[in-house]
């Protein structure tokens, strides 16, 4: 394994990408504080890097950091030293007080957790803690992900770590190996990971979504949030079916029910934070993380990745105002009655992912809908007839043995 490459930063967008992960891995550690005081802090005294003293409760334990800067009046003024080796504006002179530059300091001081400390006088020193031990790699990185490649370098390079890159992969020494998607970190490839899931449940999720759409053409949903209830409404039927709200879908970004305050204490996101709790036990970042690029969310499937996890197999989208709601439904006539040769054949033929294992996703579905596999035949329970199933060029083919244009017949 090689040293991976870490160019010298030239944005602060660089900056602030260098302490992604191990500022997220911080964080968590930090949530439980509760309050804190300081020592050693003048408001009015402009001299670089000021050692301040920080007490840390509930614990009262006692914790080392450093003043970086001051905010007056919207405006953040830099007092240490660590900004002279950077030709970048933002790294000197006055500036627009932004959590952006909180980060870029915080990255230039070790990555530690980051505090406004208010002054009588209507300033706020911002004050830099001195990181403690480093969190476990395999934990920074499940904290930190989704991240650019330029994220796991740093933290390569902060730890003294080799790996191994290929187009889509990065493996640390002796740690995990990562999975990337368009050369972003999105799994961090450890026990069950997204592909397998997207892959378990994407024939699975095919044939309740035919259901639904077969059972109610051109349905119209109405969504009571409180009750975690729909109202699925077609021009000859009409059902109240349990509702979870899995994400929102808001300009470009993909939110978690569980992290969205609109919905998130209500008994509508209890599916959502299912997966939450998913994704903290098997160590999936793109269920642990709030907000996430809309565009990644599609790519990665999330929605299919989350049925697995939360056993609920139809999904609807509900358009609201400026936004569109990612829902779950689930009622006994949105379950699936039986398996049949015609609903087998239909479900083979829905468009999956080709860049998924589709000798899984078969095996998957066969396995979930309890059919009798021979080779590469499913068997259909109400004929008893041989369906032969072919995967090739990224496609299922399928048709009864023996009938003419089955891929299969002999």
């Amino acid at each position: 394994m090689d040293p991976m490459y870490l160019p010298h930063p030239e944005t602060l967008d660089d900056i602030i990408t260098d302490g992604l992960i191990e500022q997220a891995a911080y964080d968590t550690d930090f949530r439980s504080v509760t309050g804190v005081e300081f020592n050693g802090i003048s408001p009015t005294g402009d001299e670089p890097d000021v050692p301040v003293e920080v007490r840390l409760y509930p614990a009262g334990t006692t914790r080392a950091g450093t003043r970086v800067a001051r905010v007056a009046g919207g405006t953040w003024t830099w007092l240490t030293s660590r900004t002279g080796g950077f030709a970048i504006a933002e790294l000197h002179g006055p500036q627009p007080a932004s959590d952006r530059l909180l980060r870029a300091a915080r990255t230039l001081w070790g990555n530690g957790p980051g505090l406004l400390v208010a002054h009588d006088d209507g300033t706020s020193s911002v004050v830099v803690l001195s990181p403690t031990a480093p969190v476990p790699l395999e934990r920074a990185l499940a904290a930190g992900l989704p991240a650019p490649r330029r994220a796991l370098a740093s933290v390569a390079a902060t730890r003294g770590v080799n790996v191994r890159e290929s187009a889509d992969t990065v493996e640390f020494e002796n740690g995990p190996r990562l999975l990337l998607s368009d050369d972003v970190a999105v799994d961090v490839g450890t026990g069950v990971n997204l592909v397998d899931l997207r892959a378990d449940a994407a024939l699975v999720s095919a044939e309740h979504q035919l259901l639904l759409d077969g059972t109610f053409p051109g349905a119209h949903i109405d969504l009571d949030v409180n009750s975690a209830t729909a109202r699925i409404t077609s021009p000859d039927r009409q059902l109240v079916a349990g509702a979870q709200v899995l994400a929102t879908i808001e300009n470009d970004q993909w939110r978690w029910a569980w992290s969205d305050e609109r919905v998130s204490h209500s008994p509508a996101a209890r599916a959502a934070a299912a997966v939450h709790a998913f994704g903290e036990a098997h160590t999936l970042p793109l269920f642990t993380t709030g907000i996430l690029p809309a565009g990644l969310a599609q790519r990665q499937g999330l929605i299919d990745a989350a049925k697995a996890a939360t056993g609920i197999w139809t999904h609807t989208f509900v358009h609201l105002p400026g936004a569109t709601s990612v829902v779950l439904l689930d009622h006994e006539q949105l379950r699936l009655p039986p398996a049949t040769e015609a609903a087998i054949l239909a479900t083979l033929s829905a468009p999956v992912d080709p860049s998924l294992n589709l000798y899984r996703a078969v095996g998957a579905y066969a396995a979930f809908r309890g059919l009798q596999i021979s080779g590469e035949d499913l068997f259909a329970p109400d004929t008893r007839r041989p369906l032969h199933v072919r995967v090739e060029d990224g496609k299922i083919s399928s048709g009864p043995r023996g009938i003419p244009g089955d891929p299969g017949a002999r």
